[in-house]
């Protein structure tokens, strides 16, 4: 049930299920957050937290990246050469999202929808830092009160705090990514029916 607020007009319902079926994760928080516009009794807005699966390292207690292959309808942990390609498509990414922000940053008239831009590639930048959620949140919220189609991003104190926050984050991130295979090699255990049963990962070139 959502709580909506009798101002807005829709008040309290029953909202969801969502069918996200071949949407990405962006897609599919736009589709909730579209179909739930209104605040709540508390003046909150809906919002919409994904992440990904990984397995926990008994020995090292690092995290791996595992994904689901539906072709194959096994599950699959991520190769040196798998987070390889992941790592330069990620860099390239916090690239293109810290340029986006540095070009609003000093806008005086910043059309809205580049700020929509930024809020959807930060949700997805920053999906793996829960001290962050926040930040995405309060950029959409105050877009969603705004009424313009433009904004004065360098007058507004709130949204240059976060984006310049955003931006040191995404840099810290970009840097954390270099991961060599050495570090990413994995023992899996596995019974004579080939199911895996355990697993290790080796940290380091022995």
């Amino acid at each position: 049930m959502w709580r909506g607020n009798t101002a807005d007009g829709l008040g309290t319902r029953q909202v969801g299920p969502w069918d996200c079926q071949g949407l990405t994760e962006v897609q599919c928080c736009d589709f909730i957050q579209a179909d739930v516009p209104d605040q709540d009794v508390n003046g909150k807005y809906i919002d919409c937290w994904f992440s990904e699966s990984f397995y926990k390292d008994p020995f090292t207690k690092r995290l791996s990246k595992i994904y689901f292959d539906k072709a194959t309808g096994k599950i699959d942990y991520a190769k040196p050469e798998d987070l390889e390609n992941y790592r330069i498509q990620e860099e390239k990414f916090f690239t293109q999202l810290s340029n986006a922000i540095s070009k609003v940053l000093g806008m005086t008239d910043c059309p809205i929808g580049l700020l929509w831009g930024i809020y959807r590639g930060t949700r997805h930048a920053l999906r793996e830092h829960p001290g962050f959620q926040g930040d995405p949140e309060t950029i959409r919220e105050l877009l969603l009160t705004d009424d313009d189609d433009m904004i004065n991003v360098s007058g507004n104190v709130q949204l240059l705090a976060i984006l310049q926050k955003i931006q040191a984050e995404l840099s810290n991130s970009a840097s954390s990514l270099g991961l060599t295979p050495e570090q990413n090699k994995v023992v899996v255990v596995t019974d004579e029916h080939d199911n895996v049963v355990d697993m290790a990962r080796i940290v380091g070139s022995n």
